[in-house]
């Protein structure tokens, strides 16, 4: 399957949700060729500094992402709603869950 997103490239298009470290436990409902942003600041991380976000699920595809040593601490990922399902983006205690629909 392909959709748009898959072609997004840095700097993004303005994503379909956007995820930060206050929504930690949060489940966002997205469509497939949607973009979905994180954006955890180490200010807001414990001991500031979050861990390398990392994906379960295949219903999101992560994008490269030329900011994301912007700041240490920091931790930025983009994804591409490949396809309906759900997945879960986490970094160490953070984490949310998007479902995707068709």
């Amino acid at each position: 399957m392909s959709t748009s997103c898959q072609n997004a490239h840095f700097p993004f298009p303005p994503a379909a949700a956007d995820l930060r470290a206050a929504d930690s436990g949060r489940t966002v409902g997205v469509h497939v060729g949607d973009l979905v942003a994180v954006t955890l600041l180490g200010r807001d991380a414990p001991g500031g500094r979050w861990t390398e976000l990392t994906v379960q699920g295949d219903a999101l595809l992560a994008l490269p992402n030329a900011a994301n040593t912007a700041t240490v601490g920091t931790q930025l990922g983009e994804y591409c709603a490949a396809r309906a399902g759900s997945s879960t983006i986490t970094s160490g205690g953070w984490h949310a869950k998007v479902n995707v629909a068709g």
